[in-house]
């Protein structure tokens, strides 16, 4: 898992009620999972052997359509609110990455 992945993992564990667990276990697409009230919000691998992840959005997809549009190697709008973000993204997207990532755990809260 790259620096960036797994900053991310480690930002969705802060949240109250966050479990990790893994989708595809001994297969070549194993991923971490990230759920609250059993609901997953964030998927992480290592597709190709870069990192990458997968977000569900809801209020925020407009702000990760933004994104794509400036970033469109590293994050990807996609539908059903769903956004992959794919190897290390550095220091520009990733911040605006956490504030996607932020808002898909609140509305796994509620």
């Amino acid at each position: 898992m790259t620096k960036t992945m797994e900053a991310l993992r480690k930002f969705a564990m802060k949240m109250p009620d966050a479990e990790e667990g893994v989708a595809c276990k001994g297969t070549v697409i194993e991923q971490v999972t990230a759920k609250i009230n059993k609901k997953a919000f964030l998927y992480l691998g290592n597709v190709g052997g870069q990192g990458s992840g997968m977000l569900k959005l809801k209020d925020s997809v407009p702000e990760a359509v933004k994104l794509t549009a400036t970033h469109p190697n590293e994050v990807k709008a996609g539908l059903g609110g769903w956004t992959k973000v794919h190897g290390d993204t550095g220091g520009g997207p990733l911040v605006e990455v956490y504030l996607l990532l932020d808002e898909a755990l609140i509305s796994r809260q509620q």
